[in-house]
C-alpha cells in the first residue's frame, strides 16, 4: 500500500499509539502531530502492538499496514527488525524518520544503530520527550548516565535533528549533546466542540479534576495535602483518573485522603480513553497538575480547550497564568499558596468563573492555532540535510 503524492515520506517509530492511551502525552503527541499535518505530509507509524504494561493486544490486525484516517499504522507483535524497518524505507520511499523516544530500546536505540550507518539511511529526527530533564535523568540515573556515555563516545546522535518543545528542552539537549540542528515547535493540540458550562459554578463549590499516572513524580499525595487544608464551609467534588503504577504510593495517597473533611468528595475513576477523559472534563471545573517534571502537560492544554481553568507546579512549562486570567503556577512545595489559589477559585462566582472559562477556552485557540507553531512543525519534517 503505497500513499502516491509529492509529500515528504514521514515514518514514526513510537512505542505506543492510539487506540492506546496508558503511556499519556507521548501517544498524545504523535497523535495530534499527524491529525494536524496528515495532509502535509505522509506518515507511516511504527508501535506496539498493545497498551504500556497491558497483556492482551488491541482488536486491531497486526503485522500489516493499516489505514488510519489518512496514515498509515503497524502494529508490531515484535519490535521492529531490520528487515522491516529496511523494506519500509525502501517500499514507501521513506524521506525522513522521526524517533518519539529518547531512550526506548526497542523504537529509538536499536533502531538508530541499525540504520545510522546505512547508505540510504533518511533523515532521521530525535524528539526527547522531556527525558533530558534533570529530573528524568534523576530516575534510573546510573543507567542513563552510562548510556549516555557510551552513545557520545560513539557519536549515536551525531548528525540528526533535534525537536524540542520547549525552551527548557532546548537548553536540556544542548546541555548533553553538541547538536548540529535544534527545531524548537511546542506540542500541537486539539480544540473540542464543546467547552463546559461556566454558568453551572456555584459559590464556595467546585468540581476539581486530576488526570495522572499514579507515581511519587506526579505529586498527588501533594494534592490530599491540599484538600485537607481546605475550610469547611467550602465544597470540593475531586476525581482522579489514571493507572496505579505505585500501589505503596497509592495507599499513602489515600492515607491523606481519610483525613479530609466531610466536604471533599473523592472519586477514584481509573483509566479511561481519550474520549471518556473529554467527558469529565466537561463535568469539572478546575484542573490541578502538580508534577515534578513534566515536559509539556498535554492535559493542561486539553483543559483550557475545555474551558477549565489550571493550577500547575513549576515543573510544568505552563507560566504567567495568572496575568491571563486562566489559573496559577507555582511551586509544589507552597502547600500555602496553592491552598490559597485552590480556595480562591472555589469562592468565584458563576459570573467571575465565566471569565476565566472563556480566557482559558481563547488561550487554548491561541496555542492551538499558531501559524508559526505550525511553520517550525515543517521544519522539524523538512528532508533538507542538517
Amino acid at each position: 500500500m503505497k500513499m502516491e503524492s509529492a509529500k515528504t515520506n514521514v515514518l514514526i517509530l513510537v512505542d505506543w499509539f492510539t487506540p492506546g492511551f496508558r503511556a499519556g502525552g507521548p501517544i498524545r503527541s504523535v497523535s495530534n502531530l499527524v491529525k494536524t499535518l496528515q495532509n502535509e505530509f505522509n506518515f507511516y507509524i511504527v508501535t506496539s502492538n498493545r497498551d504500556l504494561g497491558a497483556e492482551e493486544p488491541y482488536n486491531v490486525e497486526f503485522d500489516k499496514w493499516l489505514k488510519c484516517e489518512n496514515y498509515l499504522v503497524y502494529y508490531a507483535t515484535s519490535p521492529p527488525s531490520r528487515k522491516l524497518l529496511e523494506s519500509t524505507i525502501a517500499m514507501k520511499r521513506i524521506d525522513l524518520i522521526y524517533f518519539n523516544s529518547m531512550f526506548s530500546s526497542s523504537f529509538t536505540i536499536r533502531p538508530l544503530r541499525m540504520l545510522r550507518n546505512w547508505k540510504s539511511c533518511p533523515q532521521m529526527v530525535i524528539a526527547p520527550r522531556g527525558m533530558l530533564s534533570p529530573q528524568a535523568l534523576k530516575i534510573k540515573s546510573s543507567k542513563k548516565k552510562m548510556f549516555l556515555l557510551i552513545a557520545k563516545t560513539f557519536g549515536w546522535y551525531s548528525n540528526v535533528r533535534w525537536h524540542s518543545t520547549s525552551p527548557e528542552e532546548t537548553k536540556n539537549i544542548k546541555a548533553e549533546f553538541e547538536p548540529k540542528m535544534i527545531v524548537e515547535a511546542r506540542n500541537l493540540g486539539w480544540l473540542p466542540n464543546q467547552v463546559i458550562d461556566a454558568t453551572k459554578k456555584q459559590t464556595n463549590v467546585i468540581r476539581l479534576l486530576t488526570i495522572s499516572r499514579i507515581a511519587p513524580i506526579k505529586n498527588l499525595h501533594v494534592v490530599f495535602e491540599i484538600l485537607g487544608r481546605i475550610p469547611s464551609d467550602m465544597r470540593i467534588q475531586y476525581s482522579h483518573i489514571g493507572p496505579i503504577e505505585d500501589a505503596a504510593y497509592w495507599e499513602r495517597c489515600l492515607s491523606l485522603m481519610e483525613r479530609c473533611g466531610p466536604n471533599i468528595e473523592f472519586e477514584y475513576a481509573g483509566e479511561k480513553s481519550h474520549e471518556e477523559i473529554s467527558t469529565y472534563f466537561l463535568r469539572s471545573q478546575l484542573l490541578l497538575l502538580l508534577s515534578e517534571s513534566e515536559n509539556f502537560g498535554h492535559v493542561v492544554l486539553e483543559a483550557f480547550a475545555h474551558g477549565l481553568p489550571c493550577i500547575v507546579s513549576d515543573g510544568t512549562p505552563w507560566r504567567h497564568l495568572e496575568d491571563k486570567m486562566i489559573g496559577f503556577d507555582l511551586s509544589s512545595k507552597d502547600l500555602n499558596g496553592l491552598t490559597e489559589k485552590l480556595s480562591y477559585i472555589c469562592k468565584m462566582s458563576a459570573e467571575e468563573f465565566g471569565i476565566w472559562s472563556n480566557s482559558a477556552r481563547s488561550f487554548a485557540e491561541q496555542c492551538i492555532l499558531n501559524d508559526e507553531n505550525l511553520i517550525n512543525y515543517k521544519k522539524v519534517f523538512s528532508i533538507e540535510k542538517n
